[in-house]
């Protein structure tokens, strides 16, 4: 659930673009956040990356530099990157021959920084991101 500790009549346009972008993704993946399977990992470092997925959608919200896992061939991959680097390393898992997907970069306010095709093989894969942004992975139909 989003939680919003500004006051909304003070914040200036870049800050209420970002807070329109963000609070649209979460309206449009709710059902993945709220009803998903949800995977915190990693409390001995206070949960640096947390994973819902549901329905062939994995969502997963990463605050520290480590590696993403993305388990199977799932039709949508989501990468919330709430670390100040622009790259993400994630690891695919049990993918199967075709793992053609379009990956699209988002910044922070929603605006397309990259759009490209890529194809994921099993192992570790450093993808370009942008901070406080998110890397959306949709897999493309054979």
């Amino acid at each position: 659930m989003p939680q919003i500790s500004v006051r909304l009549d003070k914040i200036g346009a870049e800050y209420a673009e970002m807070l329109q972008f963000w609070l649209g993704f979460f309206r449009e993946h709710r059902d993945v956040l709220l009803r998903g399977e949800l995977a915190p990992q990693q409390p001995e470092l206070n949960y640096p990356i947390v994973v819902a997925q549901r329905d062939g959608t994995q969502i997963a919200a990463v605050y520290a530099n480590i590696v993403v896992p993305m388990r199977g061939a799932c039709d949508r991959f989501i990468v919330a990157n709430g670390t100040y680097g622009e790259q993400l390393v994630i690891r695919c898992h049990d993918l199967p021959d075709h793992n053609d997907y379009e990956m699209t970069v988002y910044d922070c306010r929603g605006r397309v920084a990259l759009s490209r095709r890529i194809k994921l093989l099993n192992g570790l894969h450093e993808l370009p991101a942008a901070k406080g942004g998110l890397v959306v992975l949709r897999r493309l139909e054979r």
